[in-house]
């Protein structure tokens, strides 16, 4: 009987040992380093941040523009600075802009006014031209909108008044000037704008060899429509 007890329990052992680690007992001994069963390596997932979605901005460059010109006179307070009449013209104007919120503008200008009959400058003509050079900051109000673009313009030029029938300058001198306007973008290449400056002049008729005789204040408001080609 006794011989029958100790077969039957080492019959037990030796299945115990055949048997397959249970769950929890494998669990232990891959705590413990004695498990030898490959596992393959888990993989956490952990989603990655989308690349932000970087636009070039190609409106840096340079720009070529024409417009044309509507030039309000106003009274400047002396009889001189009611020579001029209001008047019209052109005005070709080259930019580069530095980036979306700020340009120079190099431009040239010339309009034409009629004269006084009452204060003709030296003998008897109706017309005479202004013509200007001019140095402008624009600073963009939206830097971030593309298509439509309101800015403010401020700069200074050189101005020279010639009246009909004369070669040689009559009245030069400076101004400066300060407004605003805004461009539209048709597309990267092309842009449609409009501006209105006050521009307030001073001109003399100094020359190399004579000082001033008489001079003038000239009050201007230019209102402009123009078209850009940009590289």
């Amino acid at each position: 009987m006794k011989r029958q007890l100790l077969a039957a329990v080492l019959a037990l052992a030796s299945l115990t040992v055949a048997l397959p680690d249970t769950a929890e007992a494998h669990v232990k001994k891959c705590k413990h380093g004695l498990c030898k069963k490959r596992h393959p390596p888990k993989h956490r997932y952990v989603p990655a941040p989308r690349p932000r979605r970087v636009v070039a901005d190609d409106r840096a460059g340079m720009y070529l523009g024409i417009g044309l010109l509507g030039d309000f006179v106003t009274d400047g307070g002396s009889d001189l600075s009611r020579l001029l009449n209001t008047g019209g013209g052109l005005d070709v104007f080259l930019g580069l802009r530095f980036g979306p919120a700020f340009a120079l503008e190099f431009g040239m200008l010339g309009t034409v006014h009629s004269t006084d009959e009452q204060l003709h400058l030296e003998g008897q003509y109706e017309r005479g031209v202004m013509n200007g050079c001019t140095l402008d900051a624009k600073i963009f109000l939206l830097p971030d909108s593309v298509r439509v673009e309101p800015f403010l313009q401020i700069g200074a030029g050189a101005y020279a008044f010639y009246q009909e029938g004369y070669a040689a300058n009559e009245f030069t001198g400076g101004g400066f000037h300060a407004g605003g306007g805004v461009d539209l973008a048709i597309s990267s290449a092309l842009a449609f704008g409009v501006r209105g400056l006050y521009k307030g002049v001073y001109l003399d008729n100094a020359t190399e060899w004579y000082p001033a005789t008489e001079s003038l204040y000239v009050n201007q408001f230019t209102v402009e429509g123009n078209i850009q080609l940009r590289f």
